[in-house]
């Protein structure tokens, strides 16, 4: 205390030493100086500026015009993960309110479990293995914890961000199969699952696919022969509902469903309302729709991920068209739903096919939103919404290869069935991309070819080996009661 004074004092001092100074030297060179200012100009102003301009030129500059470019394409992407994210609270929504009222707890843990799971094996070996460096073409093998993830080794500006990014499309992969086998699996044996999707099935194929969108030396081999899956139709959706019907194909129906003259095993413990195999909320699967149609912006527009053109500073228009794309499709997909039910189904299951409708569209257009026309958008989002109605009632509660499928959030109508037609859909847009129509369509039809096989076989390991060691489906007792532990 006793130096901070004293040097205080020293200061006040110094400054009125200079203060008397200046005032003395004021009043002594009056003449002298005003004969000074005669003959040489004031160049006080010309003196500050040449000091403030060698202070800014000393300073590093604050934003490059680059910098700032660069900037808002990562804020773009920033926002676009986080609209991704918000889907998991959309799919958890949508889903409990689809299912009975005794299995809301169960769906909606899962869907927490999710993104728990995903978090930790994405950041692990998940992102290496579908943006590091190509071995051989198959998977990736750099950027294992990210490691290097900022470094130079990468194609473009972006870095944690575009992780969080993936991390969000990787989590909706995996929550396709929670809502298709919803119910009756054992809550340890689909972490498991959900571990293994998303450390292997997922990355690898997502590799083929966008391998070379992140790393200078990664290789999509299915990129190179010109597949195009813009968003991840058949990535993201085809693959998680290929992964669903496997599962369905292991795991027995929900005890007590009646489909057509057959029924499954009987519940040990009677419940009369546990057999009524309605959704207990539909009002609360509405709000889930929109909350994935907001999400659905991030997941297509964030694909763009970058907002503004490097040789104008402008924002890319090509954003504001997969934007207004995806809107179209998701809106006609579920008005050709609604009407396609209405008028030529009986009016069965209106409600379920119109909320399954918009999000067939949307998943529909995710494929080619950046190639095709708003019409051509119109055009597919009305097919969207017919096909899924088709599926719906085609493919859930019939008999595949001997076994019943029982889709209780009819998740391969939306992202397996819409999934296909918006990858082939691609087609239309081919000359955007270089190609004739047939080319483009052998190319999509490649890609969704092997998803499938790839998929359906490294599934069916991972489903035997549950079913082997620990088990899939939880007991009828519990399952009559709503648990899944």
């Amino acid at each position: 205390m006793i130096l901070r004074r004293y040097i205080m004092c020293c200061f006040v001092f110094c400054l009125c030493l200079n203060g008397t100074g200046f005032a003395q030297s004021t009043s002594n060179e009056d003449t002298s100086q005003s004969t000074v200012e005669s003959i040489v100009p004031d160049t006080s102003d010309f003196s500050n500026a040449a000091i403030i301009s060698e202070a800014k030129d000393s300073q590093p500059k604050l934003l490059e015009e680059e910098d700032f470019r660069r900037n808002i394409n990562r804020l773009w992407m920033v926002i676009a993960a986080f609209l991704v994210f918000f889907m998991q609270a959309g799919f958890k929504v949508f889903e409990v309110g689809l299912v009975r009222k005794i299995d809301g707890n169960s769906v909606g843990f899962k869907n927490l479990a999710d993104w728990l799971i995903v978090t930790v094996v994405f950041w692990g070996v998940g992102f290496a293995l579908m943006f590091g460096s190509s071995s051989g073409g198959v998977f990736g093998t750099s950027f294992w914890v990210l490691d290097g993830i900022n470094g130079p080794s990468k194609n473009s500006d972006h870095g944690y961000e575009y992780f969080l990014f993936q991390l969000a499309f990787a989590a909706t992969a995996v929550t396709i199969v929670s809502g298709a086998l919803a119910v009756r699996i054992k809550l340890v044996s689909y972490m498991i699952l959900a571990c293994l999707v998303a450390a292997i099935i997922y990355p690898v194929f997502g590799h083929w696919a966008w391998g070379d969108s992140f790393s200078k030396e990664g290789v999509a081999w299915l990129g190179n022969i010109g597949f195009h899956d813009f968003a991840g139709s058949t990535v993201v959706h085809s693959l998680g509902a290929w992964v669903a019907i496997t599962g369905m194909w292991f795991i027995r129906p929900r005890l007590g469903k009646r489909i057509g003259r057959r029924s499954t095993i009987e519940i040990v413990v009677p419940n009369t309302e546990y057999n009524k195999f309605e959704p207990h909320n539909l009002g609360y699967s509405v709000l889930g729709v929109l909350i994935l149609w907001l999400g659905w912006w991030g997941f297509n527009g964030g694909t763009a991920s970058f907002i503004t053109d490097p040789s104008s500073q402008e924002f890319q228009a090509d954003v504001f068209t997969v934007l207004l794309n995806t809107n179209l499709a998701g809106a006609v997909a579920g008005l050709a739903a609604f009407f396609h039910c209405f008028w030529f189904q009986g009016k069965k299951k209106l409600f379920e096919k119109t909320l399954g409708g918009v999000l067939g569209g949307l998943v529909a257009i995710t494929a080619g939103c950046d190639v095709l026309s708003p019409g051509i958008s119109i055009v597919l989002g009305a097919l969207a919404g017919i096909f899924h109605n088709i599926a719906y009632d085609r493919l859930n509660d019939r008999t595949l290869f001997g076994k019943i499928i029982d889709d209780p959030v009819g998740a391969i109508p939306v992202h397996g069935v819409c999934g296909i037609l918006g990858t082939l859909f691609v087609s239309f847009g081919a000359d955007q991309l270089g190609k004739t129509f047939v080319q483009q369509l052998i190319a999509q039809f490649i890609g969704v070819v092997v998803c499938a096989v790839f998929t359906i076989v490294v599934s069916i390991v991972f489903f035997y080996f549950l079913r082997t060691m620990i088990g899939l489906e939880i007991e009828p007792k519990d399952e009559s009661i709503g648990k899944t532990i």
